[in-house]
């Protein structure tokens, strides 16, 4: 019985871990990102969207956002909504 626990715990963090990569890949080849009604905007300056693009890691390289994106899965930190301008897990709450 315990083997059969065991092997369906692992069964179940192998599939964790696809739907959580398959999920990151998704989000990153979508066309634009959150920021694009800024950065298309001509007033806001240069500073403003590099500023936006570091608070939100979107300026580090794809493993180190891949990585961050899973420890914040593995805490339960879901991010922020921009449509809803709040946390994610109010949202879904």
């Amino acid at each position: 019985m315990l083997r059969y626990i065991a092997r369906r715990l692992a069964q179940a963090a192998i599939i964790v871990a696809i739907v959580a990569t398959i999920t990151f890949a998704l989000i990153h080849l979508a066309p634009g990102d959150p920021f694009s009604a800024v950065i298309d905007n001509p007033n806001v300056s240069e500073k403003v969207r590099a500023t936006l693009r570091a608070q939100y890691g979107l300026d580090r390289p794809l493993p180190e956002q891949f990585v961050r994106y899973v420890g914040a899965l593995a805490h339960g930190e879901l991010g922020w909504s921009f449509s809803h301008d709040r946390p994610v897990s109010e949202v879904l709450g």
